[in-house]
């Protein structure tokens, strides 16, 4: 932590080993999530009764995350414009090397061995395109790159340019932009029936809010509240999650919807990040483990799990008792999977861009 000259305390740059744990809960949900959908488009069978149809929210929850680690760990660098290309050296860094290792073999895995359970046009020269540099996929090319879960990446590196500005500019250019970024987006929002061009809708898409909304609470957490507000602000974010959850708002795409859910994480980070803060919750390395690995099990779990289940369907069928007990079975796969990715690709690429650049990577802004 770091003394201010009033007396206050501010959270200092710091791994908060309370978000690594959400992280790791965060992918696991999305995982789960895309069991059910795989099973249920494939096989026309939830996945424990549909139980998980919420785990999409995992998304959400990492928006606001982002916006949060990026404004905790670069607030500090805003007005100073020779820091901006390290800034975005490092956040390249961090995102694009897997992901170009990770198509390469979704493509070697569509051409050399037949591709089984890729969507029609996935080896369009288009989507190989946006998905080696990040762009996001036209809606009539089917709106998902070669890797599933990357369609949310075009979104981190649009808040990481926005974010740039900050740093070229200073932190009122930032502000100041990104109030009009939002009130575009509310403008948007208030002709539903209007079709604006793809770009348009990609550029002032009512998701990049968690981003802000992120960057707010950590903003609002640089002074050290007591305890009590981090724990009332925990008990209501729990609280509003499970009410969301029971109204069944996770099925809504709205823009009430996306600041529902964006509000909810914000308030439960923000509450998680003070208690860890105020030595009120204690928790060991071990509980960031799948943390860590996030990134990894995020990007792959979806391309390991479609063929998987497309095998499996070939010895088991979905009425057969035992079926769910499989696909826990694909859910185990794929997430061994991708801690086997982060092991063996993901944190090697990092220690190594680390030495490289001699600059620490840590710091994570992805799922």
């Amino acid at each position: 932590m770091i003394k201010k000259p009033n007396g206050e305390q501010a959270v200092g740059t710091r791994e908060f080993r309370c978000l690594q744990l959400f992280r790791g809960l965060a992918a696991l949900f999305v995982l789960l999530f895309h069991v059910d959908v795989i099973s249920n488009l494939r096989f026309s069978t939830r996945f424990m009764g549909g139980f998980f149809s919420a785990g999409h929210l995992g998304v959400d929850f990492f928006f606001v995350l982002s916006g949060f680690i990026i404004w905790h760990v670069h607030a500090k660098d805003m007005g100073f414009a020779g820091r901006a290309s390290s800034y975005l050296l490092k956040r390249v860094l961090r995102i694009w090397p897997l992901v170009l290792l990770l198509t390469t073999a979704k493509l070697g895995y569509m051409f050399f061995l037949g591709g089984a359970g890729v969507g029609a046009g996935k080896g369009s020269a288009e989507v190989v395109i946006c998905s080696y540099f990040l762009l996001p996929v036209a809606e009539s090319l089917g709106g998902k790159p070669l890797l599933d879960s990357a369609w949310t990446l075009p979104y981190e590196m649009l808040f990481y340019l926005a974010f740039a500005l900050g740093i070229l500019f200073g932190k009122r250019v930032f502000i100041v932009g990104n109030f009009l970024w939002v009130g575009v987006i509310l403008l948007c929002s208030l002709f539903p029936e209007k079709t604006f061009s793809e770009m348009i809708q990609f550029l002032f898409n009512a998701r990049t809010l968690q981003f802000l909304i992120g960057c707010l609470v950590a903003k609002f957490s640089e002074k050290r509240p007591g305890p009590i507000w981090g724990g009332l602000a925990l008990g209501l974010g729990a609280g509003l999650l499970a009410y969301g959850l029971l109204a069944s708002y996770a099925l809504l795409t709205s823009l009430l919807a996306i600041l529902f859910w964006g509000g909810v994480f914000g308030m439960i980070i923000f509450g998680a990040v003070v208690l860890e803060v105020g030595q009120k919750i204690k928790l060991p390395r071990a509980a960031t483990v799948m943390g860590d690995a996030s990134y990894s099990i995020y990007l792959v779990h979806s391309s390991v799990q479609v063929p998987v289940m497309l095998v499996l369907g070939k010895f088991v069928t979905p009425s057969d008792p035992s079926w769910q007990i499989h696909l826990w079975l694909v859910a185990v796969i794929s997430l061994a999977a991708g801690f086997g990715v982060y092991r063996l690709i993901e944190k090697p690429i990092t220690v190594l861009t680390k030495r490289l650049i001699g600059e620490n990577l840590r710091p994570l802004a992805v799922p």
